[in-house]
């Protein structure tokens, strides 16, 4: 599995040929896992295919982001979403947009699609919790905790998996980080707006 996320405060964290490579792992039946923020860099680094297709949410021009607002888990039923229940974020904040066709949206946010999954190549999930952001800006240090750390586990878990059957959704066997790395997270950057 492939996580990955934004900073939210760079334009494309991941160059072209990293954004490449995992569509082709995607295509290959890997599974893909993108966060909070990855719509932010890669809509502001303009059009890559390679981007769009490796997120079940639409990484287009029409940017979304909910502040002091909560993931409101629309599908409890799903192994991703299973025991989760809503997420409130003070402050800010939870990216959105809009689900690709064939997408199932699990949970919503200020009328936006912030998490959803499709498993028709490969697996691949979206969730727009802030996960990668720099603390100092995101104060998100209770994402690493509680629900929020739970569905990040779960959707890691699902998109590592063949199959999509609650009770069936083991630990993955390894977790690719790619992006800035934790020293570029924490390091203090200005807040984009």
């Amino acid at each position: 599995v492939v996580v990955i996320g934004g900073s939210g405060f760079s334009n494309a964290e991941y160059s072209t040929q990293t954004l490449a490579s995992v569509h082709t792992f995607m295509n290959n039946g890997g599974g893909v896992v993108t966060a909070g923020w990855y719509r932010f860099g890669e809509i502001s680094a303009g059009t890559n295919s390679d981007a769009d297709a490796i997120s079940p949410i639409a990484v287009d021009g029409n940017y979304n982001y909910s502040y002091d607002s909560s993931l409101h888990i629309v599908n409890a039923a799903n192994p991703i979403t299973q025991g989760v229940n809503d997420i409130a974020v003070s402050g800010c904040c939870i990216e959105g947009g809009v689900a690709d066709v064939g997408a199932t949206v699990l949970a919503t946010t200020d009328g936006f699609d912030a998490l959803a999954y499709q498993d028709a190549i490969g697996r691949s999930a979206y969730i727009g919790l802030l996960y990668f952001g720099n603390e100092s800006n995101y104060h998100n240090t209770g994402l690493r905790t509680g629900d929020a750390d739970r569905l990040l586990e779960q959707t890691v878990a699902w998109a590592g998996t063949s199959t999509n059957q609650p009770g069936n959704v083991p630990e993955p066997g390894s977790i690719a980080l790619l992006g800035l790395g934790l020293a570029g997270l924490l390091a203090g950057r200005r807040l984009i707006k």
